[in-house]
């Protein structure tokens, strides 16, 4: 590791020896400004790291053309900066300036432009702006395939990222045709045992139940847990969201024997390798209860539900809508075992829950009325 201290003072040395002896506005001082910057970014004195920057900047924007390759350097150092300080809108606007000047002095399809496009989109993902991080990766897409063919494993890479933006945006279709697209390259690149095509599978499975085509969505996913299985240890915790995402889609299927088989080992494998108050692990039993429910064994149902409730109220906001929602699946799980009284204190818990929500979900809100009325209609 560097010793960016000593670093930063030989270099606040040099800075003011070069503004005692040269006009402020000089190449050399600015220079120092950036290299300044760049140690304490490594330090991650990200504050100071900026002041220094913008120093910098102010410089070559003062005594160079606008145009000066030096400018277009520093704004990427000010966006990495910026984005490591979490100042995500600033970042974004900063490759926006840098890429304008990009766009008049350099070809359009420059590896430079690919690169300004590219943290563009990532910073656009961060801040969930899926609509203008499509037009980048799109940006980026069309760049890579004039500079490096259709069948650079770079390309594969890019699409992925295009296809989560797309599924982001609820385009499920263009999503398939981009994981699609990138599967297809890195088969061509890539061991069939690859981690990244495991990944590939695992979106298409997601795209694909996205779509309501659960049997694709199934193959897809099952294909990836394939993987999984040859190149992970059995307890690895991608192997227990594939688990859990293949259940998903038995359960949707109403295939709840596989769904049960699928979520158990998911619920193994979590209980085994996380915190026992995780909320994953609440999610897994709490989806585990479900499918224990449609198959009608509602005394192991029970005891799901309840260790689900049990972590969210170890680990959540006593108001938090997990919790309501675990206080509901208890309150269902009780009158199927015609525990009436158990069953009602449970859902008017959950309705006081709700009640005082900061954000109502009134669909599950009007479904807790109607338990708690039938729950009183039955024991009346």
């Amino acid at each position: 590791m560097g010793n960016y201290s000593d670093a930063t003072v030989h270099l606040k040395a040099c800075l003011d020896l070069q503004i005692r002896t040269n006009p402020r506005n000089n190449h050399d001082v600015a220079s120092t400004y950036c290299y300044i910057g760049l140690v304490l970014h490594l330090d991650k004195k990200f504050v100071d790291a900026l002041i220094h920057y913008w120093h910098a900047l102010d410089i070559y924007l003062n005594c160079s053309p606008p145009t000066n390759p030096n400018i277009v350097n520093t704004y990427l150092h000010i966006s990495l900066t910026l984005s490591k300080s979490h100042q995500w809108e600033e970042a974004l606007s900063t490759l926006q300036k840098r890429l304008e000047i990009q766009r008049v002095t350099l070809p359009h399809d420059h590896k430079n432009i690919f690169i300004t496009y590219q943290h563009m989109a990532l910073t656009a993902v961060i801040i969930h702006n899926y609509a203008d991080a499509l037009l980048y990766w799109q940006q980026c897409l069309d760049i890579q395939t004039k500079l490096l063919g259709l069948e650079h494993p770079d390309l594969a890479i890019t699409y992925e990222s295009l296809g989560d933006a797309q599924e982001k945006q609820g385009n499920f279709s263009d999503s398939l045709n981009s994981y699609q697209r990138a599967l297809d390259i890195h088969l061509k690149s890539l061991s069939p045992t690859d981690s990244r095509i495991a990944q590939i599978y695992q979106n298409l499975g997601h795209a694909y139940s996205s779509l309501r085509q659960r049997e694709e969505a199934l193959l897809a996913l099952e294909k990836c847990l394939e993987i999984q299985l040859v190149t992970l240890l059995p307890d690895d915790l991608h192997i227990a969201t594939t688990h859990e995402l293949i259940a998903a889609n038995y359960f949707l299927e109403e295939k709840n024997e596989q769904a049960l088989a699928h979520a158990q080992k998911c619920v193994n494998i979590r209980t085994a390798r996380i915190p026992p108050d995780h909320l994953d692990l609440a999610s897994a039993h709490s989806f585990l209860g479900n499918i224990l429910c449609k198959l009608q064994k509602h005394s192991d149902a029970l005891v799901s539900h309840q260790r689900a409730l049990d972590i969210r109220l170890r680990s959540l906001s006593p108001t938090d809508s997990e919790i309501a929602q675990s206080y509901q699946n208890l309150g269902r799980v009780y009158f199927s075992l015609n525990q009436r009284e158990e069953a009602l204190l449970a859902l008017e818990e959950c309705l006081a829950l709700q009640s005082i929500a900061l954000i109502p979900d009134y669909n599950s809100t009007i479904l807790t009325r109607m338990l708690i009325a039938k729950v009183k209609r039955n024991a009346a």
